[in-house]
């Protein structure tokens, strides 16, 4: 029997064809679609033609490579992207190297929009009890502790979870209610809140780019044996950037006025609410045992015979912000120093104290804390989570009574402090087990 000519195809059908051959992702579909050319580092012995590309779209992709500059033209070579698995997972691959690409406009509204959804259903839809949520922080926390060596305590927002969920929905309801206090805005201007939990970020970006590798390693060693190292390896990582840890001064003042100076405590419509020095331990990752960090009050007076003043602050009446900044510019300029290394650390610890741990107005710090870190040892004598929120509870006091428009110490913490506390808020992907918390958080 002679064979059967096919039927002829419509032109409409053709059409719906080529669309339906353009979605296959399948090996070796010369009409898929969804297909490009980018161009990547790559190995000379691995520099080949993809397979499954046309000559028309390599002749063009080469063109382009031809036209780059002789140094880029050693290092990239055209590699094959297909569908959206392939672009996601270079995507991923370049922000693990930092890279991030911004949102368009649309994009960051939707990403709003299903974040605001989010915390809806994770705040009406709480149904576990705040017993298991306790019980789950412990073992999150006990896991962590196993692998990390050394940093092993309970955090204090489990005990906070032994209050009902009644009790934690009436937070919430607190905090929508002040949330809502227009009239008190416009009578009221806001307090200006010095602590800056990302203007260390920068200084260690800075640092680093100054440093040769063995440097930068030497420095990462002797900050490891500071009593600040949980806190300041995120910022080692790049983990602390403005786009998740700049706090909202108008958020932090709204929580302020809910503090009762006479309690110490927070209160939040039926419920009250301390921060405890386990909490600061858990947040910031800083020890909580030791001695008792001076008050700046008490320590006012000069003390120049400490190796830090004498170093450093021979000819000044304050530490400032700005000294510290020039000293840190005057030792990462002097390579020839013997202590270079140890004195970079020194003053990045002054700095964590002066823009965040304990902020002051005038960005200026007491001489007292000077007598606190003279050495590694010395400083691992103190309870600094105490010192953080003892400092912070005095400035509150203060402000609260009038007496301040500058509100010191690390008002930061407040807004973490919260997150821990409530179901306000939904923890960054992929950080949900991280120690210290404020790492795990996006402040709004």
């Amino acid at each position: 029997m002679a064979p059967v000519a096919p039927l002829p195809c419509s032109l409409a059908d053709r059409d719906i064809q080529a669309i339906v051959d353009a979605y296959k992702d399948e090996p070796g579909n010369p009409k898929y679609g969804f297909k490009h050319l980018l161009f990547s580092v790559t190995d000379p012995q691995f520099r080949v033609k993809p397979a499954g590309v046309s000559d028309i779209m390599w002749a063009e992709a080469m063109g382009k490579l031809e036209g780059l500059s002789s140094t880029d033209r050693e290092r990239l070579w055209p590699e094959l992207v297909q569908g959206f698995k392939d672009l996601s997972q270079r995507l991923k691959a370049l922000e693990g190297k930092g890279f991030r690409l911004p949102l368009m406009k649309g994009e960051a509204d939707l990403a709003e929009k299903l974040a605001a959804i989010t915390r809806q259903l994770k705040g009406s839809g709480a149904e576990l009890s705040s017993r298991v949520q306790n019980l789950r922080t412990i073992s999150r926390v006990q896991a962590n502790s196993l692998g990390a060596g050394g940093f092993v305590s309970l955090p204090g927002s489990t005990r906070i979870h032994e209050q009902s969920l009644a009790d934690m929905q009436e937070v919430r309801k607190g905090l929508k209610r002040i949330k809502t206090l227009a009239c008190f805005e416009k009578e009221q201007s806001y307090s200006q809140y010095k602590c800056n939990m990302t203007a260390f970020q920068d200084l260690v970006f800075k640092i680093y780019r100054k440093l040769k590798t063995k440097e930068r390693r030497l420095l990462r060693e002797v900050l490891k044996k500071t009593p600040f190292w949980n806190l300041i390896e995120l910022y080692d990582k790049g983990l602390m950037k403005k786009a998740t840890a700049e706090k909202s001064d108008k958020d932090v003042h709204r929580i302020v006025q809910c503090y009762d100076t006479s309690l110490k405590k927070f209160r939040f419509g039926k419920h009250l609410a301390e921060i405890s020095v386990s909490d600061v331990h858990y947040i910031l990752g800083l020890p909580m045992s030791g001695l008792t960090v001076p008050n700046p009050k008490d320590g006012s007076r000069k003390p120049t015979d400490n190796p830090i003043v004498q170093r450093f602050f021979a000819k000044e009446k304050r530490i400032e912000r700005g000294k510290i900044m020039s000293c840190i510019d005057a030792e990462l300029d002097n390579e020839e120093s013997l202590k270079r290394i140890e004195n970079i650390a020194i003053l990045m610890i002054l700095h964590l104290f002066i823009t965040q741990l304990f902020a002051s107005a005038g960005s200026k710090l007491g001489w007292s804390f000077v007598k606190c870190i003279a050495d590694i040892e010395t400083m691992n004598k103190y309870n600094w989570a105490k010192g953080v929120r003892d400092y912070l509870l005095f400035y509150l006091n203060t402000a609260k009574k009038g007496q301040a428009i500058q509100i010191s110490g690390c008002t930061t913490l407040i807004p973490y402090w919260i997150c821990e506390r409530s179901a306000l808020l939904i923890e960054i992907d992929g950080r949900e087990e991280m120690i210290p918390g404020c790492a795990k958080w996006n402040l709004p």
